[in-house]
């Protein structure tokens, strides 16, 4: 699950990574016609339901050497094509793609290749929305029947898990559902207030159970606390919808990448938006001779890195770190830690590797380290060190 610290805050104003930054549409790779859903996975691919081109457009966010790539090029009846993508969904390493003008769901591997109609979800009449759960079951929004459905691999038909087939606003009813719940934000009335929700059209819920909301109608991106009844804006805050760096035009998906950036498929400029995580929960970081940025990230389990001059974060080591440790890299590259699963017990990462091993035991948390090189430091001002392997210890026990 995506985690968020409650002060998280982001870069007010987004950069395009698809699309034009001026709203204007177009069929070419850099280019994208109404986008509605987007999704990213592990190894940052952004794929995006490129609506009215009629495909799926895979962006890599980080790999710039890597050429982004369109599945789908036109509104046909076979297989091979979509007609109206509106969803997409990645599940057990493959793409799910809703093709709501052919009223199916199809499956293909990640580059689109080997395409298949999933042969269990049947009888569509206007589907919006597509998810996956665990089991491999596949729930779809049906605007045009009021319906949720749910379709089982080991079951046909598809089973209405919401919606009684009649739109309307009981607890019973759905009104052309883009999704499906009970009330947890807004008071019922559209506006533009922080206490209103205006045409959502997507939510995502963090692991601390904040709310990330997208709004249609107030072109807006919210967040929610936990039993809150008032919002924050952190994208389009400005009170009006445009095409500049800090608007968005009718947004209708979200979705966060594993740094925590948060990226909006800004429908109405026709272009997808990144706006940067600002406040890394960080409590140690180390800057090396080429000017690279390691970065311990205690909350997320991870140590991040970036090199010189770059905005993104290159390299991520899954760490179990303690609260305030600190880095040293050495010359060599090897990165130095404190492990969070023992007291004082210090690890580190190989040059150039993703596992880390044991270096040293102390007998109390490490709150800083230094690694010796040649004895040309021997001493820190204001602490005692302890010596060991050739590595200094700020040793709270032993003072």
């Amino acid at each position: 699950l995506l985690i968020l610290l409650r002060e998280a805050s982001w870069d007010e104003n987004g950069t395009s990574v698809a699309g034009l930054s001026n709203g204007m549409s177009g069929s070419f790779l850099v280019e994208v016609h109404q986008p509605f859903r987007i999704i990213i996975t592990n190894d940052n691919v952004l794929y995006i339901s490129d609506i009215a081109n009629h495909r799926v457009l895979a962006v890599h966010l980080i790999d710039s050497t890597r050429v982004n790539y369109a599945i789908g090029d036109g509104p046909e009846p076979n297989q091979y094509e979509f007609y109206f993508t509106y969803d997409v969904f990645v599940f057990n390493k493959s793409l799910y793609v809703l093709d709501h003008g052919n009223r199916k769901v199809k499956e293909m591997s990640l580059n689109g290749s080997n395409p298949t109609l999933v042969p269990y979800v049947k009888d569509l009449v206007t589907p919006i929305c597509l998810f996956i759960d665990n089991d491999g079951n596949i729930y779809v929004s049906d605007q045009g029947v009021h319906k949720v459905f749910v379709f089982r691999p080991s079951a046909v038909p598809g089973e209405t898990i919401a919606g009684n087939g009649t739109e309307g606003f009981t607890d019973e009813q759905l009104n052309q559902p883009a999704s499906s719940g009970i009330r947890v934000a807004g008071n019922g009335a559209p506006g533009n207030s922080l206490e209103q929700v205006n045409s959502s059209t997507d939510v995502i819920v963090d692991q601390n159970k904040y709310m990330y909301i997208s709004e249609s109608g107030d072109s807006r991106i919210t967040r929610w606390g936990p039993h809150l009844t008032c919002g924050i804006c952190i994208a389009g805050c400005i009170g009006k919808s445009g095409v500049q760096a800090n608007q968005l035009m009718s947004p209708h998906a979200i979705a966060f990448d594993r740094h925590g950036s948060l990226y909006v498929s800004d429908h109405g400029a026709h272009r997808v938006q990144r706006f940067q995580l600002l406040n890394y929960p960080a409590h140690g970081f180390f800057i090396d001779s080429n000017d690279a940025i390691y970065l311990a990230d205690h909350s997320r389990k991870r140590i991040i890195t970036w090199s010189k001059h770059s905005v993104h974060p290159e390299r991520e080591l899954a760490a179990h770190l303690f609260k305030y440790a600190s880095v040293f890299v050495t010359l060599n590259g090897d990165i130095y830690f404190e492990n969070g699963t023992a007291q004082g017990r210090i690890d580190k990462f190989p040059s150039n590797s993703e596992d880390s091993e044991f270096v040293a035991n102390f007998s109390s948390n490490c709150y800083d380290i230094f690694i010796d090189i040649e004895n040309r430091v021997r001493e820190r001002i204001d602490v005692s060190l302890r010596y060991i392997f050739g590595l200094y210890a700020d040793d709270e026990t032993n003072n």
